[in-house]
């Protein structure tokens, strides 16, 4: 897939689904079945579902191109990289999704391969640790009777080092804050804190 602008969560998903991908089919390849219903149901569920969705959800009013081009490589891959463990309901969607040029089963394609230059690691972890800032943010919210549809002017996160270098974005759009900064020292003013494994 070539994206002419991705945006964190776009490379993270692609990133993700390589990776997915690649534990798949040692699973396959070990026979061990099981693992690999596991590895694309958490994938589908949490990864794409819960995460990467309701990331989108904002931008797929505005960058339809995108969101579509994402959509559409994650559906194929799926379809193909399931097929072995759920070969009619691969082959369902395939015939339903079907378009000129495409094999007339899903059957009749080759398994998906990882795309090594796609993966990145490093996006993986740092979305990982934005994923836990943000639902610790949420929890601080509670605690203070702040509905998540209330927007807030900052959330700065405290710690030795940077760590987010390209996530910020997504937690300040998950927490709804105007404004998501990093520092190595506790902010002046009236903030709530809460301490987390990552930093403060």
């Amino acid at each position: 897939i070539q994206l002419k602008k991705p945006e964190a969560e776009d490379a993270w998903i692609i990133s993700k689904a390589n990776s997915l991908v690649k534990e798949t089919m040692e699973a396959y390849n070990s026979y061990n079945y099981p693992k690999a219903v596991s590895l694309t149901e958490y994938f589908v569920l949490e990864e794409f579902s819960r995460s990467y969705i309701k990331m989108t959800r904002d931008r797929a009013k505005t960058d339809r191109e995108t969101i579509s081009a994402v959509y559409s490589h994650i559906f194929s891959l799926l379809i193909r990289l399931m097929a072995p463990i759920t070969p009619h309901l691969s082959e369902h969607f395939w015939l339903h999704s079907h378009k000129k040029g495409m094999e007339e089963s899903v059957h009749f394609t080759a398994l998906p391969k990882a795309e090594e230059k796609h993966v990145d690691a490093k996006l993986e972890e740092e979305v990982a640790k934005a994923k836990e800032i943000i639902q610790e943010s949420l929890a601080l919210r509670e605690e203070n009777k702040l509905r998540l549809r209330w927007p807030l002017n900052e959330m700065v996160f405290v710690s030795k080092e940077k760590q987010f270098m390209r996530a910020g974005e997504i937690i300040a759009s998950q927490g709804n804050v105007k404004k998501f900064s990093e520092a190595s020292a506790n902010p002046k003013g009236n903030y709530a804190s809460r301490e987390t494994k990552h930093g403060t």
